[in-house]
C-alpha cells in the first residue's frame, strides 16, 4: 500500500491466501481479486460450489469491501465448462454491484 497499490490480484486460497482475512485487515484500503478456491470448482460438486461463492459473496457484502469475484488461478482443464458457467450463474445471483 505504501508503495501505491491499490489492489490485491490473484488472492491465491491454494497458497495459503486468506481472502476474508485480508478484507478484514485490509478491505478500506485495498480492493481483492480472486480468492475462490478453484479446486472447488474442480470437485464438481455444484451444492458445495454455490456454498462456497455465496458464503464468500455475503461476507465481503458484509464488510463492504472492494472485491472482484474470480478463481484464486487459473481455471484448469479439470473443471468442465457446465460447471463453470454454473459458478458464474450462482455468481450473478449473489453478486455486488
Amino acid at each position: 500500500m505504501d508503495a501505491g497499490f491499490d489492489g490485491f490480484n490473484p488472492v491465491e486460497a491454494k497458497a495459503g491466501c486468506d481472502a476474508l482475512g485480508f478484507a478484514r485487515r485490509y478491505g478500506d484500503r485495498l480492493l481483492f481479486c480472486g480468492g475462490f478456491d478453484v479446486r472447488i470448482l474442480e470437485s464438481g460438486d455444484r451444492e458445495r460450489i454455490r456454498q462456497e461463492i455465496t458464503s464468500l459473496l455475503e461476507a465481503v457484502n458484509k464488510m463492504g469491501v472492494g472485491y472482484l469475484f474470480g478463481s484464486d488461478h487459473s481455471i484448469s482443464t479439470n473443471v468442465s465448462y457446465d460447471t463453470y458457467r454454473y459458478a458464474l450463474d450462482v455468481y450473478r445471483e449473489h453478486m455486488i454491484y
